[in-house]
């Protein structure tokens, strides 16, 4: 039986959720609170399995407890929360503090609503059931420092992949590298696509690089870093000597939309050992098998380690594959990436 404590300002929707998640003999609704502070005096109270809040809720709101029960290490949260009216700074702040999921709330509608997304929200409250989520804060300010890299550098490319609490970390890599990285970096992270731009505009405030997310078609620069969009698979196409980015319409068997896979495996077919490939925390096991065929490639491989993973799913599964160089934590990944663009020759380390 999962213990769920449901969090809503409407009593209609907290009388809604619980009537529908009890339809289900595993699930069973331990009570509700109507705002944050409610939630953080319930949740310590009954020790439920599962959170399922909304953010927009008075006097206290749901990142109000976020901020307080996620450091705990004891509650996978999951946000269900209308994203028409939602301030995308207070959700991304959600969604970096390591809250394991995010459902759209529908505004209208909202019995026919709440059952067109009950499926979405009973596969999330499974999923989180067995999980070992962990709360990392990294800092992120930036080395504001510049590195003085060889003439000549082997690799051509850096291909990323994270899920749950990937933003935070990606936030922690991308902070501490020169400010004239050479090579550009493409990452695939897990993110609700409301919130994509967003996140691709936080980082380009506080980095002194570019960050965007590219178009079909568009073309690759150097200097710029790149977060793939969210309504679709991309892949890496070259023509002419000109490297580009293409939306397909081939799905992957452990994730879509982005497919981390997708990334890894086509960049590792056309850079082979010149493609640096870095699998982040995450659930499941999306990334695994595109670094894998980095691996296979020649290309330098890169997993985080358990200790600063929140959840060390696609890590794991990836080592488990043998298809890992180097397990680092967070902090050892952008010095031990600075520290490969400087060997001129091309530098792997066998298992």
């Amino acid at each position: 039986m999962i213990k769920v404590l449901i969090a809503d300002d409407s009593p209609l929707i907290r009388l809604l959720l619980t009537n529908m998640l009890e339809e289900h003999s595993d699930i069973k609704v331990i009570d509700t609170a109507s705002n944050g502070e409610e939630l953080v005096y319930k949740a310590l109270q009954l020790q439920p399995d599962v959170i399922l809040t909304d953010l927009l809720m008075s006097p206290y709101d749901g990142l109000y407890a976020i901020e307080r029960l996620v450091p705990l290490d004891r509650f996978p949260i999951i946000v269900l929360s209308s994203l028409n009216r939602l301030n995308d700074e207070i959700a991304l702040s959600a969604v970096n503090y390591g809250i394991f999921g995010f459902i759209n709330k529908p505004d209208s509608n909202i019995k026919g609503g709440l059952r067109v997304v009950l499926p979405e929200i009973l596969q999330a409250i499974r999923s989180a059931i067995g999980e070992k989520i962990k709360y990392k804060h990294f800092s992120s300010k930036g080395i504001n420092a510049s590195h003085t890299f060889p003439k000549k550098i082997h690799y051509r490319l850096v291909v990323v992949g994270a899920s749950t609490g990937g933003t935070s970390a990606i936030e922690a890599i991308l902070t501490q590298l020169p400010v004239n990285f050479p090579i550009p970096i493409i990452i695939a992270q897990h993110i609700h696509p409301k919130f994509v731009s967003s996140f691709a505009n936080r980082l380009s405030s506080i980095l002194p690089f570019c960050v965007k997310v590219p178009s079909d078609g568009e073309e690759v620069n150097e200097t710029t870093f790149y977060l793939l969009p969210t309504h679709c698979n991309t892949i890496l196409t070259q023509s002419q000597g000109v490297l580009r980015f293409q939306t397909t319409h081939q799905q992957f068997s452990a994730y879509n939309n982005p497919s981390i896979d997708a990334l890894f495996q086509s960049a590792a077919e056309l850079f082979g050992n010149q493609i640096i490939g870095i699998l982040l925390t995450g659930m499941g096991k999306d990334g695994a098998q595109g670094l894998l065929t980095i691996y296979q490639k020649g290309g330098f491989t890169i997993a985080q380690d358990e200790k600063s993973s929140v959840i060390f799913g696609m890590p794991k599964a990836a080592i488990e594959m043998n298809a890992v160089h180097n397990v680092l934590s967070i902090e050892e990944i952008p010095i031990f990436l600075v520290s490969l663009l400087d060997s001129e020759n091309h530098f792997v380390k066998n298992c």
